[in-house]
């Protein structure tokens, strides 16, 4: 079974790449730009053929630098095809021991039991070290954790091994911000924002993120600009109130739009906790939504705000 499991990957990994899906043609005429797209053609196809070939050898990393170089030459259906695989070479299991650690960690981490799915993407790892798919599921259990060094460093490299993998970024820009870095994660957050525009998580950590570097007010319209395209965010709507109830300049102004603002929160509610409303977390995302916990929050600021409005004095601000 051990080697079925391991001829299985490497034959995956043979047909992802090596033209089950043919790339886009070059538009050709008859004359010398013809002749010239035919010499191109030939030879992002012998690139391909080389970087499978890199792969199957165990060279991975070499294999997605070769391709991301054609990739970023490229546009249109053409880089598409290329980055999808980029992501099959950076994502691909060579070894079965790999693979089934990898499962059950996944399994592990979809219960929320974080420690646990570690140990088993840990695992993975030895065998695998430089697999974006498995680098990216340890970085976020780490964040999940509380351990952002560490985070960071695994996430750094699912960066450099999956180029075009939005997650890498969006999870290393989260550990760099729980460790104080606020530039450089919302430069790392801000990048994945058209990627990942559905997953409510992206828009938050980037607005966390800006007003921790003194941005507030961009802060804010990140937020707003969320809650238009994806009314539903409620998530969204809530640390925009956070925001708001932390502004001593305008208190009063501030304060009815942050009970304004969880009050749409608390309407849209039943709509936000139905398992009818899709989650979208993109490809290696997580669904990080807790409805129970998100309302009780927002509950409380309500209490608070309308003891702030009642008794008109100065509050110290909500972490």
């Amino acid at each position: 079974m051990k080697h079925f499991l391991a001829y299985i990957a490497v034959y995956s990994l043979a047909c992802m790449i090596g033209g089950v899906e043919r790339l886009p043609a070059f538009a050709m005429d008859s004359g010398a730009g013809g002749t010239a797209a035919v010499i191109l053609q030939q030879k992002v196809y012998e690139a391909i053929e080389h970087a499978k070939r890199l792969a199957l050898s165990g060279k991975r990393e070499e294999a997605i630098s070769l391709l991301n170089n054609i990739a970023i030459r490229e546009v249109g259906a053409r880089r598409s095809a290329l980055i999808r695989r980029i992501k099959v070479i950076s994502r691909i299991f060579l070894t079965s021991e790999a693979h089934q650690a990898f499962q059950e960690g996944l399994n592990l981490m979809n219960s929320g039991k974080y420690r646990q799915a570690r140990d088993r993407f840990e695992t993975s790892m030895e065998k695998e070290s430089n697999n974006c798919e498995v680098l990216v599921r340890l970085g976020q259990t780490l964040v999940l954790e509380g351990e952002y060094d560490k985070a960071a460093e695994k996430l750094r490299l699912a960066k450099k091994t999956g180029p075009f993998e939005p997650q890498a970024r969006l999870w290393l820009g989260r550990a760099l911000h729980q460790r104080g870095e606020s530039l450089a994660a919302v430069e790392e957050l801000k990048s994945v924002q058209t990627d990942l525009d559905g997953y409510e998580p992206a828009a938050v950590w980037l607005a966390e993120a800006l007003l921790s570097s003194g941005q507030r007010v961009l802060a804010l319209k990140t937020l707003e600009d969320n809650i238009k395209a994806q009314p539903f965010h409620v998530l969204s709507l809530l640390v925009m109130a956070k925001i708001k109830m932390n502004d001593p300049g305008r208190e009063n102004e501030q304060l009815w739009s942050a009970r304004k603002d969880l009050q749409v929160a608390l309407s849209r509610f039943k709509r936000y906790a139905s398992p009818a409303l899709e989650e979208f977390e993109g490809d290696l995302g997580l669904k990080l939504r807790s409805p129970a916990k998100t309302k009780e929050e927002i509950l409380s600021l309500l209490q608070k705000i309308d003891g702030r409005i009642k008794s008109k004095t100065d509050l110290p601000a909500i972490p």
